[in-house]
C-alpha cells in the first residue's frame, strides 16, 4: 500500500499536481507511522523514506521551511535505526539496513540543501556563518556513508556530485567568510 502511494505521489508530482502529492505521501506517512509505533524497524525506515519525499515536494512548491522540517525529521529517524543495526551488529548489507542507509544519506542532503535555502540567507551574519560551516559537513557525511553503497551505485554517484555542487557554489561565494 504504502509503495502504491509513493509511486502515485511521484507521478502526480511530475504532473506537477502536488496537492494529490501531498495528500498520498501523508497516507502512507501515517501508515508508516502505525507500523514505526508498532516497533518495527522497517516501519520507521519507510516513515524517513516518506518524509525525504515530503522534503523534496515541498522544495519543489518553494516550501522551504517545511521542506526542511521533513528532512530533519528522516534525518533523525534514519539515524536512531541506522544506530540501532550497527549496535545490534546487524548484518549491515540486509535489504532493511541498505534501505536505512540510502534514507539516511538522502536525509542528509536535503537537510544541507534546504538549509542552504532557508536559514543561511536570512539569519544574522554569525548565524548565517555557523549555519553555512554545517552545510558541508552534511553533504561530507552523505559522502562518507555513500561509500559504504556498491561502488556502481546510482545514489552513490549522486551523493558525490551533490557533494562537489556544493563544494563549487561555496567557492564561487564572494568572499572567503562564506557571505553571499
Amino acid at each position: 500500500m504504502v509503495e502504491k502511494l509513493l509511486q502515485t505521489a511521484s507521478l502526480a508530482g511530475q504532473r506537477r499536481n502536488l496537492r494529490v502529492a501531498s495528500n498520498c505521501l501523508r497516507r502512507a506517512y501515517s501508515i508508516c507511522t502505525k507500523r514505526a509505533d508498532a516497533g518495527l524497524l522497517a516501519g520507521r525506515v519507510a516513515r524517513a523514506m516518506v518524509a525525504v519525499q515530503l522534503c523534496a515536494l515541498s522544495s519543489k512548491a518553494k516550501q522551504h521551511a517545511e521542506a526542511l522540517e521533513e528532512a530533519l525529521k528522516a534525518i533523525r529517524e534514519a539515524e536512531e535505526v541506522w544506530s540501532i543495526l550497527q549496535d545490534k551488529s546487524e548484518d549491515l548489507q540486509t535489504p532493511l539496513a541498505q534501505r536505512a542507509l540510502v534514507v539516511l544519506i538522502q536525509a542528509k542532503h536535503c537537510v544541507a540543501i534546504e538549509l542552504e535555502y532557508t536559514l543561511a540567507d536570512k539569519m544574522q551574519s554569525s548565524q548565517a556563518s555557523m549555519i553555512r560551516e554545517m552545510i558541508p559537513a552534511l553533504h561530507e557525511e552523505a559522502a562518507a556513508l555513500a561509500r559504504l553503497l556498491p561502488e556502481r551505485s546510482a545514489l552513490r554517484k549522486v551523493s558525490f556530485r551533490t557533494k562537489a555542487q556544493e563544494a563549487s557554489r561555496r567557492a564561487a561565494e564572494p568572499d572567503a567568510h562564506g557571505a553571499r
